[in-house]
C-alpha cells in the first residue's frame, strides 16, 4: 500500500464509533506530522460530516501544537536563539499557517522607515524620540487599550499587520526593531506590566546589576514615553507590591518569551479555555 493510499484509508476511519479504532487511527495520523495536514484539510472540505469535521480539526490542532512544542524546545537549546525567532514560534500556536516570508517583508519595511530617520550622532533620548515618532505616529502602532483582549494580540505577526498589540507583544516588536537598529533597548518584566529599558551599552551577560546601566525606561503602551526608576517604585507602591530587582532589570530573551506565554496562559484561564491554557502551560514548562 502506497503512503497516499494509506493516508486516505486512515482518514476514512476517523469517524468510526469504536473508541479503540479511533485512538489507533488518530495516533497513526499524528505520527505523519505536518506533512499530512493538506490531506486532512482536503478531507474536511470534501465531507459534510460534522463528526469528521470536528475530529479532523482536533487532529490538525494537535499536529500544529506538537510542531510548536518541538520548535520551541529546539529554540531553548540554541545558545544563539533570538527573541524574534521565539516570538514567531509562539505566534504559530494561534496562526499555524501565517506567511513567514510576508512577515519579514513587512518587518523590513518598518525597520527601514525608522532607520532612515535615526542618526548615530544623536543622543539616546533624541534617537528614541525619533523612533517613537516614526513607530507610533507615522506608522500608526499603538497599545490596544479599548477593545476586549484577543489571543491574536499576543502574536507578533498580527501586531505587525494590525499595528496594535498589548504591552508585551508591542513591546517585544519595539525592542526587536530597536536592537536591529543598534539601539540598546531591552525588555523588563514588571509586575502585571511590560516595559523597556534603554541601556548605556549592549548587554552580553544578563545579571542582577544591569539596571545600574539603565539610562531611562520606556512604556510601549504609551507611545514609548521615557521615564525613570522612581516611577516604577511609585507604581509598585500603588499596587502594594514589594520591590524586586527583576522589576527594574533587563531580562534575557528566553525570560521574555516565557513571560509572553505566562500572559497567554492567563488569557485562556480567564476565559475558561482550560485545554488551551494547559497547552500553553506545557510550552511554559519547557523553560524549567
Amino acid at each position: 500500500m502506497s503512503k497516499g493510499t494509506e493516508i486516505l484509508a486512515l482518514i476514512s476511519l476517523l469517524d468510526d464509533d469504536d473508541p479503540e479504532v479511533y485512538e489507533n487511527v488518530s495516533n497513526k495520523i499524528l505520527s505523519f506530522g505536518l506533512s499530512i495536514i493538506p490531506d486532512l484539510e482536503n478531507a474536511w472540505g470534501e465531507s459534510f460530516n460534522p463528526k469528521l469535521h470536528q475530529r479532523i480539526e482536533e487532529l490538525i490542532h494537535q499536529i500544529n501544537f506538537r510542531s510548536v512544542y518541538a520548535d520551541l524546545e529546539e529554540w531553548l537549546n540554541d545558545d544563539y536563539a533570538t527573541i524574534l525567532e521565539g516570538a514567531l514560534i509562539v505566534a504559530r500556536y494561534h496562526f499555524p499557517d501565517f506567511d513567514k516570508d510576508e512577515f519579514f517583508v513587512n518587518f523590513n519595511k518598518v525597520q527601514q522607515k525608522i532607520w532612515l530617520e535615526l542618526n548615530q550622532s544623536f543622543t539616546p533620548l533624541e534617537n528614541i524620540n525619533i523612533f517613537n515618532q516614526v513607530f507610533y505616529t507615522i506608522l500608526g502602532f499603538s497599545g490596544n487599550y479599548n477593545k476586549q483582549a484577543e489571543i491574536s494580540d499576543f502574536c507578533i505577526n498580527h501586531v505587525l499587520e494590525s499595528r496594535k498589540g498589548n504591552s508585551i507583544s508591542i513591546g517585544l516588536l519595539y525592542l526587536i526593531l530597536a536592537q536591529q537598529l543598534e539601539l540598546p533597548v531591552y525588555g523588563v518584566n514588571l509586575y502585571r506590566h511590560f516595559i523597556l529599558a534603554y541601556q548605556k551599552n549592549f548587554i552580553f551577560d544578563y545579571d542582577e546589576e544591569n539596571f545600574k546601566e539603565t539610562i531611562f525606561y520606556l512604556n510601549p503602551m504609551n507611545k514609548g514615553v521615557p521615564f525613570q526608576r522612581r516611577e516604577i517604585q511609585d507604581y509598585l507602591k500603588s499596587m502594594q507590591v514589594e520591590e524586586k530587582l527583576s522589576f527594574f532589570n533587563p531580562a534575557p530573551p528566553k525570560a521574555l518569551i516565557k513571560e509572553l506565554l505566562f500572559y497567554m496562559q492567563y488569557y485562556f484561564v480567564s476565559r475558561n479555555e482550560h485545554d488551551k491554557a494547559l497547552e500553553i502551560s506545557q510550552l511554559k514548562d519547557l523553560f524549567n
